[in-house]
């Protein structure tokens, strides 16, 4: 399909087929993934779409035959991952037996055994249902790797699915949720039943709702992964040191 030649072609992506763990693109059960996204230390970013006929790439078919890829493909969150020197996994989930065990056997075979010690995940719809199943199987794993993530308009329930209490409190502090809302993009939107700090995604539109807010979402990470940066040490180096005569600084009080 088109949007698999463009990942492959402008954004050099490859299918690592999960059943075998070897690049293999004749088998269904595969994620995209950046060429170094197994063997880099750095961010990983990793993007799970809707359940229904939606394909590996893709936030929404309709909306690329009625708005164009930038809306209805997954390009631009690629694109701008890329440009942040971040690696990349697209996940696959509607051409696995379920959405929940494609999402577990790719954290399995490919997150988990991979050298990336940030991650930050995007998910749409029942994307983020997958995510918190992933969550309530290998919640010390997912919690020790995971730092960032954004439910786009999701269908999850915390409540209903099996999570214990630490990683409920986990996801109110590593994630966002962005929902439906006639308000303006990132404006709060209370929910007396929300797990996490929700924000406006800009649009009525579930199927638009991913491109409408990826600049809310790529700020939301950069912010986390910002803050959780060790800090640079550094000397305190005043005027007449930096001409070579020592001067000490007092402490005020």
């Amino acid at each position: 399909m088109y949007v698999y030649s463009l990942l492959e072609e402008q954004c050099h992506l490859q299918r690592l087929s999960l059943s075998a763990s070897q690049l293999d693109p004749q088998l269904k059960d595969f994620v995209f993934i950046s060429p170094k996204a197994n063997e880099s230390p750095g961010t990983l970013a990793v993007l799970i779409q809707d359940r229904g006929t939606v394909r590996c790439g893709q936030w929404s078919w309709r909306m690329i035959a009625s708005k164009g890829l930038e809306w209805g493909s997954q390009l631009s969150y690629v694109r701008r991952a890329l440009a942040e020197s971040w690696e990349v996994l697209i996940m696959n989930p509607n051409q696995s037996s379920s959405p929940e065990e494609h999402v577990s056997l790719a954290w399995e075979c490919v997150i988990s055994r991979g050298a990336a010690k940030q991650v930050v995940v995007v998910m749409h719809g029942y994307g983020g249902v997958a995510f918190v199943d992933l969550l309530s199987r290998q919640p010390q794993d997912v919690k020790g790797r995971v730092h960032a993530v954004a439910f786009v308009d999701s269908s999850h329930n915390p409540w209903h699915q099996l999570l214990d209490t630490d990683s409920r409190d986990w996801l109110k502090s590593k994630s966002r949720k962005w929902v439906l809302s006639p308000k303006p993009l990132n404006q709060p939107v209370g929910s007396l039943k929300a797990e996490c700090r929700q924000l406006s995604a800009g649009t009525q539109c579930h199927e638009a709702a991913p491109a409408a807010c990826v600049d809310a979402i790529f700020r939301f990470f950069t912010k986390i992964l910002r803050n959780r940066s060790p800090p640079m040490p550094f000397d305190i180096v005043t005027r007449s040191r930096s001409h070579g005569a020592p001067r000490a600084v007092n402490s005020p009080g």
